[in-house]
């Protein structure tokens, strides 16, 4: 998905207005970070609002970091990243995508790839389980 906004002026009513037409968690910062507008999805996500907060305090542990080393990219060129968000139902895994508005700040929008990153961990135990069952074996397996 890919958040085009530049046409339209900065002002925090219409891009909160631009923001509640997307499915997916989103919210736009100023050019100091702080986040002016943000949609319902985000809100729920995070169980609380966002706005006014900066946006790497949406982040835990090493991707506050990240998300505060991603912002000015953010800000002028418009960058992708993951992170993990301190949400409502715990940690939340997410592709960050970000684009640059025309007048500053910039629009970001998160997909969470949690059950991804999970389907992802239990693939990879059951392939080393395997493994583990195959080459311990005591009569030998031919594929």
């Amino acid at each position: 998905m890919h958040l085009k906004m530049d046409r339209m002026p900065s002002q925090p009513a219409l891009v909160a207005d631009a923001l509640r037409l997307l499915g997916a968690p989103a919210c736009a910062c100023d050019g100091a970070g702080i986040i002016i507008a943000a949609n319902d999805a985000l809100g729920l996500l995070l169980g609380a609002s966002p706005l006014g907060r900066a946006l790497p305090e949406l982040f835990v542990d090493a991707s506050a970091q990240t998300a505060e080393g991603q912002l000015a990219q953010a800000l002028h060129l418009g960058c992708n990243w993951h992170g993990v968000l301190g949400a409502a139902r715990g940690r939340v895994q997410v592709q960050v995508r970000s684009q640059p508005l025309a007048h500053g700040g910039a629009s970001i929008v998160f997909a969470d790839v949690s059950a991804y990153e999970q389907g992802r961990e239990t693939l990879r135990t059951t392939v080393l389980e395997q493994r583990v069952l195959i080459e311990n074996a005591p009569v030998g397996i031919l594929f």
